[in-house]
């Protein structure tokens, strides 16, 4: 008995990073759309869904991850008319951006 109580410690704190890996995975949204306000001084911004005729504001921090073109860019460098999306979570009953990334305009054939 004293020595199968190690091993099912240790399984469970060996589970736990894997658990809460899951748990916030799956807990993140996407929202896809063009930004038509940014504000930086409150670090906001508010996206358009034109399918779903609705608007939604995000807030980013430091942590936030932002791309343009599979290449890092600031906050400050997204401009209202992009079309991006943003991964978010929702966090004090905001939408907390944990990701946005700036989408590249498709170009029809011709």
């Amino acid at each position: 008995m004293k020595k199968l109580l190690p091993a099912v410690l240790s399984l469970i704190v060996l589970s736990l990073p894997v658990l809460h890996a899951a748990e916030s995975a799956a807990s993140k949204e996407k929202f896809y759309g063009k930004i038509t306000a940014i504000n930086q001084a409150q670090k906001n911004i508010t996206v358009h869904n034109a399918k779903q005729d609705m608007d939604e504001q995000f807030q980013w921090d430091n942590q936030t991850g932002v791309k343009a073109n599979k290449k890092p860019i600031t906050p400050m460098e997204l401009t209202v008319g992009q079309s991006i999306y943003v991964a978010y979570v929702m966090e004090n009953d905001k939408k907390k951006a944990t990701y946005i990334g700036v989408r590249t305009p498709f170009k029809k054939a011709q």
